[in-house]
């Protein structure tokens, strides 16, 4: 009997470890926002979301509620950018004091300049030279911004690089991230790989951070970017295992291997 006792206690600790592994969600299409909260003047039309299709507006959506982050995360989506001109949107990873309702400045801030305590990799479809944090960069482009807690204002970027159009076309982004490395995969090739630790560069809530997207549109003529974001799907890393707390199970003693017995032990 107190063998079988032992084996439950030990499967039971097993499964412990097995339960709390992460789990993610997909939106294959935007048909249903359930889950997601939406800020500004994002908005669902045919199962895809829009941050906007006026001059100057901007939008935010985060999935609810904040998801593990700190351990790694792989996340995939489509979207498409219909015109000519101004615009943008970014994946931004965020632990804001706003939470789900955080939402940034409008224009080149493409929905997240003014928040603080996130990182975000931006797709902007034209650099703005009368904005610092744009010098030097190509149009279009993809690229990671950090802003630190404490320091809402968007600084040089860490890493850019030019991609041929943005608008008409629907490339698959992918976005890896294992502590330590971020890595953007757009169209199925690397775009940019860079040093990055989450952990350590955010102030996170027990390893969790609300993930999402934020975008806008140009008040400058042409306005005519509008992006559509058409699907999503987010899968946290598990967390390093620790090392079982019972160190061994024996689910029976048909074998003594590692076993010292002592006295009348049989």
């Amino acid at each position: 009997m107190r063998t079988t006792t032992l084996s439950c206690v030990l499967l039971s600790g097993l499964a412990l470890n097995v339960s709390i592994h992460a789990q993610g969600f997909e939106y294959p299409t935007f048909g249903s926002t359930t889950g997601l909260t939406l800020n500004g003047n994002a908005f669902t039309s045919a199962s895809e979301i829009l941050f906007g299709t006026l001059p100057g507006e901007v939008g935010s959506v985060w999935r609810t509620p904040a998801q593990p982050v700190a351990a790694g995360f792989t996340t995939t989506f489509d979207f498409d950018m219909v015109g000519s001109g101004f615009g943008g949107f970014a994946f931004v990873v965020q632990n804001n004091a706003a939470g789900a309702s955080a939402l940034g400045a409008n224009e080149e801030g493409l929905g997240y300049d003014g928040l603080d305590n996130l990182i975000a990799v931006e797709f902007d479809t034209i650099a703005n030279p009368a904005v610092a944090h744009d010098l030097g960069l190509p149009n279009p482009h993809v690229a990671i911004h950090r802003n630190l807690p404490g320091q809402p204002n968007l600084s040089a970027p860490i890493a850019s690089a030019g991609v041929g159009i943005l608008t008409a076309v629907s490339p698959r982004v992918r976005i890896d991230y294992v502590p330590g490395t971020l890595t953007v995969f757009y169209g199925g090739s690397v775009l940019l790989s860079v040093p990055l630790d989450l952990g350590a560069d955010l102030s996170l809530a027990a390893g969790n951070a609300f993930v999402g997207f934020t975008g806008s549109t140009s008040s400058i003529a042409p306005i005519a970017v509008e992006t559509r974001l058409q699907s999503w799907y987010f899968s946290p890393l598990p967390p390093p295992q620790p090392s079982s707390p019972f160190g061994f199970m024996r689910p029976d003693f048909a074998s003594p291997t590692g076993l010292v017995l002592n006295g009348n032990v049989t």
